[in-house]
């Protein structure tokens, strides 16, 4: 029982501390902080000005119109 007792304790203390380190080593810290969390602001700006951002080639190949076509297009694709 006293065993128990002992490792119930000791993860107490250690189980906090590994959280905080897991903290400090993510790639995504401060990024929580985005106006959208999952883009970059220069993301944001290529999306809304029709940039390619490695989706044009795709597009296109497969018979799609490209980000900047589908926003000169905005008005008969009804966007």
């Amino acid at each position: 029982m006293q065993r128990l007792i002992t490792a119930y304790v000791l993860m107490l203390i250690f189980i906090p501390s590994f959280s905080i380190a897991a903290d400090k080593d993510s790639p995504y810290k401060g990024q929580e902080d985005r106006l959208i969390k999952a883009l970059s602001p220069e993301e944001i700006d290529g999306y809304l000005h029709g940039k390619g951002m490695g989706m044009a080639k795709a597009a296109e190949l497969n018979h799609y119109p490209g980000p900047l076509h589908v926003l000169d297009l905005a008005e008969e694709l009804h966007l």
